[in-house]
């Protein structure tokens, strides 16, 4: 799933896809993608806006190396 994300931050340079559209991409369930992105934030390999607030799904974009 990790992959899936990482296509989207190449080609819009984010990812704003759902947990559910991730999931149907990488064919895992939703579980399993929320869980692999929580340690790839933890590990600072990602970086993530929650917009919970603006009914909206996450922002998700690849830590920058010099950051």
């Amino acid at each position: 799933m990790l992959e899936v994300i990482a296509a989207e931050i190449d080609h819009q340079r984010r990812c704003v896809l759902s947990l559910t559209q991730i999931a149907a991409r990488a064919s895992v369930s939703r579980s399993t993608t929320s869980l692999a992105i929580r340690k790839a934030r933890k590990a600072g390999d990602l970086i993530v806006r929650w917009r919970q607030n603006e009914g909206l799904c996450n922002v998700i974009v690849a830590k920058q190396a010099d950051q």
